[in-house]
């Protein structure tokens, strides 16, 4: 590895039953000059061998007697980065299974440096020669991330992540011990107080990813579980939305009028949520506005006015109408977002 700041990050690899990709992997980063760091989760001694040629490689190695997930690994692999203090500026995860290539993990290296509040994440391109059930699985999540989150992400299943050292803390409190850990660290993104800096990396799939450890059922069980349960206030607030607007409507109030009073009494699950939360990693202004402020205010006034216009030229309004005008804003704020971190 260079002489750049991307040295200075840390490299973290879980692994669990790896396979020869594995240590092809850690010889080319220790080549490079990369400080190696390597998580076995309860591998076994069938894999004790490949562990200890990594060692004598130059890594790192830290074990687990038991698999306990990819999460708790990589929480397992902060904490032990965490102890040598100022040593590094960020830390970069990799998976062992040959999907990532070291040019791709000095890349997320060097955004670190660039991003020290970013959750760096390198994103694939699903344009060719990409699995079915993952070309599915990624565009599912991606869709309900977006609508449960209002963030774009390119590549939600990613495990090419960069995290700069004042996440670090934060990251080790998120919920989560298996592959369902990596979502819900997307999830909580805003509440770290972080946002999200895609960096293009190889799409890469060796013999159809079939070393991949997922559970199809089971841990996709628990990643959309977890997105429900943690975006659970963003359905109730949807639906206080167009309750309380409708209610609006019913007693004759003006279109504006309504929308506005239905969009002030839709942060009231917001509030709740916050208020009986274990831990407040937030402020309770980024909680309740989690796409800031200003575009809650320019939502207020944008759709409320174009409802109004629409009610007093056409003579039509309700519920219908208010959800068009607002998942048309709703997509409007999407793409302006993700245009603004592609420039």
């Amino acid at each position: 590895m260079s002489k750049t700041d991307a040295q200075k990050c840390a490299i973290l690899i879980p692994a669990y039953k790896p396979e020869g990709h594995f240590a092809e992997l850690v010889r080319e980063l220790v080549t490079r000059g990369g400080d190696v760091y390597v998580v076995d989760d309860g591998s076994g001694e069938a894999f004790a061998n490949r562990f200890g040629e990594a060692k004598r490689l130059g890594a790192v190695v830290l074990r687990h007697d038991v698999n306990q997930g990819k999460g708790r690994a990589i929480k397992t692999g902060i904490s032990a980065i965490a102890a040598h203090g100022d040593k590094y500026i960020g830390i970069v995860t990799a998976d062992a299974d040959g999907q990532h290539c070291a040019d791709d993990i000095e890349k997320i290296g060097a955004a670190i440096a660039s991003n020290p509040r970013g959750l760096v994440i390198g994103v694939r391109a699903f344009d060719r020669d990409v699995p079915l059930r993952n070309f599915m699985g990624n565009t599912l999540t991606r869709l309900v991330y977006a609508l449960s989150s209002r963030i774009v992400c390119s590549d939600t299943q990613t495990g090419l992540r960069g995290f700069p050292r004042a996440l670090w803390q934060p990251l080790l409190e998120i919920e989560g011990e298996r592959y369902e850990y990596e979502m819900n660290m997307l999830i909580r993104v805003r509440e770290l107080g972080s946002y999200l800096a895609e960096v293009p990396i190889q799409t890469i799939y060796i013999d159809n990813n079939s070393a991949s450890h997922f559970d199809k059922v089971n841990d996709s069980a628990k990643i959309y579980g977890d997105i429900i349960r943690l975006s659970a206030h963003k359905l109730i607030s949807f639906c206080v939305d167009f309750f309380v607007f409708s209610m609006m409507l019913s007693l004759s109030f003006p279109a504006y009028g309504a929308y506005a009073i239905a969009r002030i009494f839709s942060l009231l699950p917001y509030l709740a949520a916050y208020m009986f939360a274990k831990k407040k990693s937030a402020k309770l202004s980024s909680f309740l506005f989690p796409t800031g402020f200003a575009d809650w205010v320019l939502i207020l006034i944008t759709g409320g006015g174009v409802l109004e216009v629409i009610s007093l030229l056409l003579g039509i309004t309700g519920w219908w109408l208010k959800l068009i005008i607002d998942g048309l804003l709703f997509l409007t704020l999407l793409k302006r977002r993700k245009k603004l971190r592609t420039e």
